[in-house]
C-alpha cells in the first residue's frame, strides 16, 4: 500500500519536470557598446586603433568608422548614441585634428558606426594625436559591456613602428628598424602593414594574417638577397643603397629571418 501511495506523487514530480521551460525576455533595457570587427565570437574586442596618413598620397582627411552594436530590442526609429571624449587620454583638438559627428543606430538595425573624421595637419609629421572616446548613457541607451565602452584612436603622418611588431611581426621580419620598415613598404607597394589576429584581416586597412606575413617574409628575403648580390636591378625610384644597411650609428646589415 505504501508503494501505491507514492505513485501519484512521483507522477506529479515527473509531469512538472517535463513542462516546457519559459524563457524570460531580456529585461536589462536597451544598451549599446563598441563591437569587434570580426563576427567570430572568440575574437575579443580591441580598444586601440591606429591610423597613419603616411604613404597614402595627397589625402587631407580620413573617415574612421568604429563599429557599435546594441543589446536589447530593435526599434522602428533612429536612436542617437551618446559619446564623450576622455580629456585625460586625449591630446587631439576637436575642429583642428578631428570632427566627431552625431551618430545613430538606424531604424530596424542592431548595429551602426561612430564616425570620426581625422584631419591631416602639419603637427602629425612629428606628433602622435590621440582621441579617446567613451559611450555614455542617454535617453535611448544605457552603456553595455564595461570592457567595450571605450575606443582610442592614435593617428599621425609619419612612419611608426607597428604596435604588434615585437609580439607577432618580429618572427617574420626580425628586429625592427625604420629602414627595414621603409624597404618592406616600398617593395610590397603598400602604404602600411599591421598584423591581424585570425578573423580580423582587412587588406583595405592593411591588416594582414600570419599566412600573408609568411608570404611577405619569403618574398622580401628573396628580393633583398638578389638586390644585395646584384642578381636583379633595383626598382625605379628605389631610394636604397645595397647591400642594405641600417641608418643607425652601428650600420648593421638588414636581414630577414
Amino acid at each position: 500500500m505504501k508503494i501505491l501511495k507514492l505513485i501519484p506523487v512521483l507522477f506529479i514530480v515527473l509531469f512538472s519536470s517535463c513542462e516546457k521551460e519559459v524563457v524570460q525576455p531580456y529585461a536589462g533595457g536597451d544598451r549599446v557598446q563598441f563591437r569587434p570587427v570580426s563576427t567570430n565570437p572568440n575574437i575579443r574586442y580591441i580598444e586601440n586603433i591606429a591610423f597613419s596618413f603616411a604613404g597614402k598620397g595627397a589625402i587631407e582627411e580620413h573617415m574612421m568608422q568604429i563599429p557599435i552594436q546594441i543589446i536589447g530590442d530593435i526599434r522602428e526609429h533612429d536612436r542617437k548614441v551618446a559619446i564623450t571624449v576622455d580629456p585625460e587620454k586625449t591630446n587631439a583638438i576637436e575642429g583642428v585634428d578631428y570632427i566627431l559627428s552625431e551618430d545613430v543606430i538606424p531604424a530596424n538595425e542592431s548595429r551602426g558606426y561612430i564616425n570620426v573624421k581625422l584631419l591631416k595637419t602639419d603637427a602629425l609629421e612629428t606628433d602622435i594625436k590621440v582621441l579617446s572616446l567613451r559611450i555614455v548613457e542617454n535617453e535611448f541607451f544605457k552603456p553595455g559591456d564595461k570592457t567595450q565602452l571605450a575606443s582610442t584612436i592614435s593617428f599621425y603622418n609619419q612612419l611608426v613602428k607597428p604596435v604588434d611588431w615585437d609580439a607577432y611581426m618580429a618572427r617574420y621580419f626580425g628586429a625592427y628598424s625604420k629602414r627595414k620598415h621603409e624597404f618592406i613598404l616600398f617593395y610590397l607597394e603598400i602604404p602600411e602593414i599591421n598584423f591581424a589576429i585570425a578573423g580580423q584581416e582587412s587588406k583595405e586597412n592593411h591588416k594582414y594574417s600570419g599566412t600573408d606575413m609568411l608570404y611577405f617574409q619569403i618574398r622580401l628575403r628573396s628580393i633583398l638577397s638578389d638586390l644585395n648580390n646584384g642578381v636583379i636591378a633595383p626598382k625605379e625610384n628605389d631610394p636604397f643603397t645595397y647591400p642594405l644597411m641600417d641608418a643607425d650609428v652601428n650600420g648593421n646589415r638588414i636581414v630577414f629571418p
